[in-house]
């Protein structure tokens, strides 16, 4: 296991007793992207595709199913995994790195699916207090993390489509969803 991803491990099991997710109330009272739409509608889904039930004990714990996350911890961990800075050195300087790389996210979303036999697939955005510069842009869509995955940056919102495994039908079809909000004006 890499020196990054000590510090990140430990991050993950501390915020794994994060509060319910609600909207940040400093959040931009007009946002350019609804991050809600972000949501594909069950009658979008080809058959056997639906959103997973939520999972309040895992690795990044969702009370609900598409969740908002407003604790800026768990905000700084999604953003260090499409954006990653460099981790502190020593442990229990981790949870104060992700607290304030957290701060300029004013908003998060997240969704898991599932379809029987195929692997996850998940849709998180952050938004951002300020729109994202052409250089920070550059930089998420190249982070080698993220490669042969769908990454759209619009504005202040970094929005990611992942799967574990293979493409399929239900990654297909949340894919097309997605992109065709990120890409709408």
């Amino acid at each position: 296991m890499s020196l990054i991803r000590i510090p990140l491990c430990a991050a993950v099991l501390a915020l794994s007793a994060c509060a319910s997710p609600r909207r940040d109330p400093d959040a931009p009272s007009t946002p350019t992207l609804d991050l809600s739409a972000l949501t594909v509608t069950p009658d979008r889904l080809p058959s056997g595709c639906a959103l997973k039930p939520p999972q309040p004990s895992g690795i990044i714990p969702m009370e609900s199913n598409p969740a908002r996350v407003t604790d800026p911890r768990l905000k700084g961990l999604l953003r260090q995994m499409m954006d990653p800075a460099s981790p502190p050195s020593a442990h229990s300087d981790v949870m104060a790195a992700l607290e304030r790389r957290g701060r300029d996210v004013t908003d998060a979303y997240l969704a898991v699916y599932a379809e029987p036999g195929a692997p996850e697939i998940g849709v998180w955005a952050l938004r951002y207090r300020e729109t994202i510069a052409p250089a920070a842009a550059k930089r998420i869509r190249e982070n080698p993390n993220l490669r042969g995955r769908d990454v759209f940056v619009r504005d202040d919102v970094v929005l990611f489509v992942w799967s574990d495994g293979a493409s399929t039908r239900c990654f297909d079809q949340v894919r097309s969803h997605v992109r065709a909000i990120a890409e709408a004006r």
